[in-house]
């Protein structure tokens, strides 16, 4: 599962381990959320696609793109 936050749209994708897109969801932003607002979503997204999830897919990780937080690391 990949978690990836940009403006215009917070999209979370099921991959395959050789890197195949088997599906994705795709939510509108208009600003890139907090990482607290991020986790939030993720988490209620997945959730919300449970049944589906644990019928149909083995999730082997979680991986979650966060824009900006490399500079605010540089800039401390």
């Amino acid at each position: 599962m990949a978690v990836y936050l940009k403006i215009p749209a917070f999209t979370i994708g099921l991959l395959g381990l050789g890197g195949s897109r088997r599906k994705e969801t795709r939510f509108p932003n208009e600003r890139i959320p907090t990482a607290r607002e991020s986790v939030n979503t993720a988490t209620a997204v997945t959730e919300g696609m449970r049944s589906e999830l644990d019928a149909s897919y083995r999730i082997a990780g979680i991986g979650m793109a966060v824009p900006g937080l490399g500079e605010l690391h540089r800039r401390g």
